[in-house]
């Protein structure tokens, strides 16, 4: 068994599922290795607040997640979750105007 890189995680070679995504395999690593830079280009929208951002990259994967299907598979995957999360947190901030 080896010992997962990024996560410390001991998993077995054949654990990594690999999905088509825009015409291209993609593994669950492809997503786990983003995140140490969505979680800072999130904090930086949330102007420093780590647990902010922390729930505004959860909301954009789920989003991302649900539309799966509409992943343009010319974009890479890094802009494409920037872009889902810059949304997200747009929404955020008009629902909160409107309260």
């Amino acid at each position: 068994m080896e010992q997962g890189a990024q996560t410390g995680v001991d998993q077995e070679p054949s654990d990594v599922h690999l999905v088509q995504v825009g015409g291209k395999e993609r593994s669950v690593n492809d997503v786990v290795s983003l995140l140490p830079r969505l979680r800072l280009a999130a904090a930086e929208l949330e102007h420093g607040d780590l647990s902010r951002g922390d729930a505004l990259v959860e909301r954009a994967l789920q989003v991302a997640i649900g539309s799966i299907e509409s992943y343009p598979g010319s974009t890479a995957l890094e802009p494409w979750l920037l872009k889902i999360m810059q949304e997200e947190h747009t929404k955020a901030l008009e629902a909160s105007s409107r309260d």
